[in-house]
């Protein structure tokens, strides 16, 4: 089960569960939450639209191609001396993260030119770093951590190339600079503090209330884990998901339709004025145990893992994210 809230910017509210003990002793329990950190993109690149903001230098000019899966940044020998043509970045500010990671694809064509090498380096805000370096034809994808974090950060490709036999080349594509959000929140309470514990006798329940507070945040989806530690043999952790949703209030889709298809199951519902996407549930029980499987921005989805001769029931959200 995953646990749903949600409010207007600045709102509150709070929902329950309860922890039950069917066994024959007590059952001591703590519980503590952790929040899960969005991964958010400071950089990217396709160039698709030339090589906007990154800047070419040196020998050969690195020029926009089409090439890997569509257009790409390329790098051709037109020289038998070798030379070193440079590809850099524009700034970013890494400091909104807690790491980074560089991705990007690549073709690397080499000749017979011994002395051809391809190095990336990231600016740390204070020197130039190699964090890769190869020197053999490839066509592969790369994903580059990037250890120290600064507010004046850079990436550059460096080409070191010549023409003679058969000549060298570097296509780079879909650069993307992503990483955790950096961020402190403070959205979620268990019984009005951090962490909650109490004894739970035989056949009895404890019910936890879980406080969302949406002071200071932005529209938007967050998320996180409520652990559940307890001396049950049989399940002595138990991790309940939690989902915040902060955005203007809407009212519910109305005049649900399925219809069921062979492993599949088509889901329509009428438009919900203001929402920018709906949140699709699923479950075998019509009363617990909805699982979220998927969004969509439009007012129909087809669950393709829908099994014939199962029954499911649907749940739909309209949220305003922005």
């Amino acid at each position: 089960d995953t646990l749903f809230a949600n409010t207007t910017p600045n709102g509150s509210t709070s929902k329950t569960f309860d922890i039950g003990n069917v066994g024959t002793l007590n059952l001591n329990y703590n519980a503590s939450f952790s929040y899960k950190s969005a991964s958010i993109t400071l950089e990217s690149n396709d160039f698709e639209s030339g090589l906007d903001g990154y800047t070419s230098s040196g020998t050969p000019a690195w020029s926009v191609v089409t090439g890997l899966t569509a257009n790409c940044a390329k790098a051709l020998a037109t020289s038998n001396t070798l030379s070193t043509s440079v590809l850099t970045s524009g700034t970013f500010d890494g400091t909104q993260c807690s790491t980074l990671t560089l991705n990007f694809d690549q073709i690397i064509s080499k000749g017979s030119d011994r002395a051809a090498v391809f190095i990336v380096e990231y600016f740390n805000g204070s020197s130039w770093v190699e964090i890769y370096n190869t020197d053999v034809s490839i066509i592969n994808s790369q994903s580059l951590p990037l250890p120290v974090i600064s507010s004046n950060m850079q990436i550059r490709f460096s080409a070191s190339v010549s023409a003679r036999d058969g000549g060298d080349s570097w296509s780079i594509d879909n650069i993307v600079i992503s990483g955790s959000e950096n961020v402190t929140y403070s959205w979620l309470t268990l019984d009005g503090s951090t962490t909650t514990n109490d004894v739970v006798i035989p056949s009895g329940s404890d019910n936890v209330t879980v406080g969302f507070d949406a002071t200071g945040l932005s529209y938007g989806i967050y998320t996180a884990d409520i652990t559940i530690n307890s001396n049950d043999p049989n399940e002595p952790n138990k991790i309940l998901p939690v989902k915040f949703i902060v955005s203007d209030l809407l009212s519910s889709p109305s005049n649900i339709s399925i219809i069921a298809i062979s492993n599949s199951a088509d889901i329509d519902w009428d438009d919900v004025d203001g929402a920018s996407t709906y949140t699709i549930y699923r479950s075998e029980d019509p009363y617990s145990g909805f699982e979220e499987i998927d969004t969509s921005p439009t007012s129909d989805y087809t669950d393709n893992e829908a099994l014939t001769g199962n029954k499911y029931f649907y749940r739909i959200t309209a949220d305003n994210v922005k």
